[in-house]
């Protein structure tokens, strides 16, 4: 009986298949692991957590609502102390905006600031920027501004709270907090 002759031999075919196999591992190793291994966000931790109704009598202006989110999770190379290896540290970008309403007669300047807290009202992040915006008489303007904190640290956040600052004239500066 006479063999028929194949294409390939069984022994090439079997380097092109681990060949294949191979280059399939290492492009998972350098691409696939990292993307699953990555910190990822909840998607309740992407929504907004807002906060409302505070309106105490005597104050000029009423925080209507306020809140936060988290916005992404990404690397960042972080210098090393000490002339050492440069870390990779993970690093959450989160937003926050209150709603104030002017409920005086006169244009006023606004100034706001938001900070992140645990349940013991300890800081877990504070966001430095002060924002500012003007708020005409009778209205309601909404104040926002992202900023970043360090990944670690955000099992900790257990809400939001805020301060506001605003001018009376030629008088001082008032301020009112949220939450401490």
């Amino acid at each position: 009986m006479a063999r028929r002759k194949l294409p390939f031999s069984l022994g090439k075919k079997w380097v092109y298949l681990a060949a294949a196999a191979l280059a399939g591992l290492v492009l998972f190793l350098l691409y696939g692991l990292p993307y699953l291994s990555a910190p990822r966000l909840t998607k309740s931790q992407e929504q907004w957590r807002e906060f409302s109704l505070d309106a105490p009598p005597g104050h000029p202006l009423e925080v209507v609502s306020h809140g936060y989110r988290m916005i992404r999770v990404y690397r960042r190379e972080a210098p090393a102390g000490g002339g050492g290896q440069p870390r990779s540290v993970h690093i959450v970008e989160w937003e926050w905006k209150i709603a104030v309403k002017n409920k005086t007669r006169r244009d006023m300047e606004v100034f706001a600031s938001y900070s992140l807290v645990d349940r013991d009202r300890l800081m877990v992040d504070v966001d430095s920027a002060i924002m500012q915006r003007p708020a005409p008489s009778g209205e309601t303007v909404t104040i926002a501004h992202q900023t970043e904190m360090v990944l670690e640290d955000l099992p900790r956040v257990a809400t939001g709270v805020w301060e506001i600052a605003w001018e009376e004239g030629r008088s001082a500066s008032k301020v009112r907090r949220k939450g401490f």
